[in-house]
């Protein structure tokens, strides 16, 4: 007989699913593993991430802001042009085309800015968001595997597992889908300034401290496949997330995952070099920030105050007299000065004064498929001003006919001048030969005649408008011009019409 018997070899069933969870528990403490990825850290990153992607936002927000001032001053135009058209004087509307101009130059500036930096914006956005969601995806998969098992801990605090499971957007990392982008105008300065990448001033270590052995991701093994990277007597670094980390791997505690210094890489939102793919990407997305803004107001109502004021109207003045063939380069200051009728310290009150004269005219609007006459400021609809400005255009034209067949015909013997002005300049002689006349001839020759490109003084002139703080003169007391179809036809020019 055999020492022992079959019955007492034979092991009962409880005892071997025992020995099968010992053995279990030993080789999966002898598996090696090593440390996992800080929860402060991971954080950090993700909020790196979410910041570069916000490129996109800015691209947005600097687009949508030059349309807005280019729709604006548009607006602005096409209300001063109205303006223009139905101004009571001529020299009331040499002002409105004036600041129409300057209207027009603003609206030139904001969607020439804007055409020609949407492929640069856009650009930028796609690098921002391609960089962002490598950052994310990583997090991603350290989630996932920490999430698979309790053992699992490749996102830890310690050797405490983190409790957040369902989403990198809990570490604050950018979601899968974004509906829609919030417009912004600057990068994330507590992210990103004009120099890198603030929060990454040293190297910055991603993994956990404690070097706790609970995490496969990092592990190196010597020329085979049971772990991910290559570990002999050293580590075979690798890089990872957008090619910022580098992860050094480890057959134990010793791997490491870090981002090198990237704080102060470059100056203006461009990097000195493209070394690192740190600096590649800082001046990728930093082409966000080089797309130009204006100077011009976002609304309609601001840009028409902006085009009156003193400043924007005094070259425009000056311009469109020069065009007109009533001042040259010389003396076009001077009569922009006059007709304009103010300086500088007074521009504010003047601009108001300007502002609440525009919006006083009338014009018509179609009301009940009817023309009605309305006061400009209450078309606000940019259909409204453009239907407004096609009823007044023939009636421009019409008032143009009218006014030309009605002029007296020059007198070219008379430099210029009808015979009626020019008999009040004849009576004239010496130092009396001013104010609207001049001298011409040598000698006995020497005689007194109409100045044609003479624009009188405001201290001279007719009556000042109190609202407009311009000289409110007609017909033959015209300061300005006498020949009104050459400033119509300019102004339908201008039109294009």
């Amino acid at each position: 007989m055999l020492p022992f018997s079959w019955q007492q070899q034979r092991l009962s069933a409880p005892t071997v699913t025992l020995l099968t969870l010992c053995f279990a528990i030993i080789f999966r403490l002898a598996a090696p593993s090593t440390n996992g990825f800080n929860e402060d850290k991971i954080t950090q990153l993700c909020g790196t991430a979410k910041a570069i992607q916000d490129t996109a936002a800015v691209a947005i927000g600097r687009l949508q802001k030059l349309q807005r001032q280019a729709q604006a001053a548009a607006d602005a135009r096409n209300k001063l042009l109205l303006a223009a058209l139905v101004a009571n004087t001529v020299n009331d509307t040499i002002l409105y085309t004036a600041a129409a101009q300057a209207a027009e130059n603003c609206r030139v500036d904001a969607a020439t800015k804007a055409a020609g930096n949407v492929g640069a914006a856009v650009t930028a956005a796609a690098n921002g968001a391609h960089a962002a969601g490598r950052l994310t995806e990583l997090v991603a998969i350290l989630q996932a595997a920490t999430k698979s098992d309790t053992a699992r801990k490749c996102i830890t605090q310690g050797n405490t597992r983190t409790t957040k499971l369902t989403s990198p957007a809990e570490f604050g990392c950018p979601t899968t889908i974004t509906d829609e982008y919030a417009p912004k105008l600057n990068l994330d300065s507590s992210e990103i300034t004009d120099k890198g990448f603030v929060k990454y001033s040293g190297s910055t270590a991603l993994q956990d401290a404690t070097g706790n052995n609970v995490c496969a991701f990092m592990l190196g093994s010597n020329a085979d496949n049971t772990a991910l990277w290559q570990y002999s007597v050293s580590a075979t670094t690798a890089t990872v997330g957008a090619d910022l980390i580098t992860v050094s791997p480890h057959t134990g505690s010793g791997a490491t995952a870090t981002i090198a210094v990237a704080n102060a890489i470059g100056s203006e939102y461009a990097a000195n070099g493209s070394a690192t793919a740190a600096k590649k990407l800082f001046t990728a997305i930093g082409k966000v920030m080089k797309v130009p803004e204006s100077t011009c107001p976002e609304t309609s109502d601001k840009a028409i105050s902006e085009a009156l004021t003193t400043t924007s109207l005094k070259t425009e003045v000056k311009d469109l007299l020069i065009k007109l063939g009533k001042a040259t380069d010389t003396t076009g200051e001077q009569a922009a000065s006059n007709l304009i009728g103010q300086t500088g310290k007074d521009d504010t009150a003047a601009t108001t004064a300007r502002v609440n004269q525009v919006n006083k005219l009338k014009a018509k609007k179609i009301n009940g498929g009817k023309p009605k006459e309305v006061k400009i400021e209450t078309l606000v609809n940019p259909s409204e001003i453009t239907t407004a400005l096609l009823i007044a255009i023939p009636e421009l034209k019409a008032k143009a006919d009218r006014t030309f067949a009605s002029e007296p015909a020059t007198d070219c013997s008379t430099n210029g001048g009808t015979p009626e002005s020019n008999k009040e300049c004849s009576k004239k002689t010496g130092n009396d030969c001013k104010d609207g006349c001049k001298l011409t001839g040598e000698g006995e020759n020497k005689k007194c005649v109409k100045d044609t490109d003479f624009v009188k003084k405001e201290a001279e002139g007719g009556e000042k408008d109190s609202k407009t703080g311009t000289t409110n003169t007609t017909g033959n007391n015209s300061v300005i011009i006498n020949k009104a179809p050459l400033l119509l036809a300019f102004l339908l020019d201008f039109i294009n019409l």
